[in-house]
């Protein structure tokens, strides 16, 4: 009866989400905290899709004016092997071969904006 109170047009079977949501409605209720069906329908799941839409990471696309041609192959002994993997697994990077060119330059432009050329030696402009 009481999901029927937050789900008026449910049909008795609830999605994951909608599951997630009335544990912690209940769990308030437990608590002593009253819940209204106002509090609960600001949670509803169109504006948890959008939110997720508005979230997603947007990439540059491919530039068909420079166009990717040089190949670059390495190798990792196993332990390195098994850090990537579980980086990318953890962090649920489904694009290898961007991410290893994004983690390369990101790198490669960093110590290059760190080491500008400079007139004098870093002693010399201490002094």
């Amino acid at each position: 009866r009481s999901v029927l109170q937050y789900f008026p047009e449910s049909t008795g079977v609830l999605s994951a989400s909608d599951c997630s949501t009335f544990r912690i409605v209940l769990e308030k209720q437990s608590q002593g905290i009253a819940i209204n069906q106002d509090y609960f329908l600001k949670f509803n799941k169109s504006d948890v899709l959008s939110r997720m839409a508005k979230n997603k990471r947007k990439y540059a696309k491919a530039d068909p004016l420079h166009p990717r041609i040089y190949k670059v192959t390495f190798m990792l002994n196993e332990e390195e092997h098994r850090a990537v993997a579980r980086y990318l697994s953890k962090y649920k990077i489904q694009n290898k071969s961007r991410w290893y060119r994004e983690t390369i330059i990101t790198h490669i432009l960093k110590n290059l904006d760190e080491d500008y050329p400079t007139l004098f030696t870093e002693n010399e402009m201490r002094r």
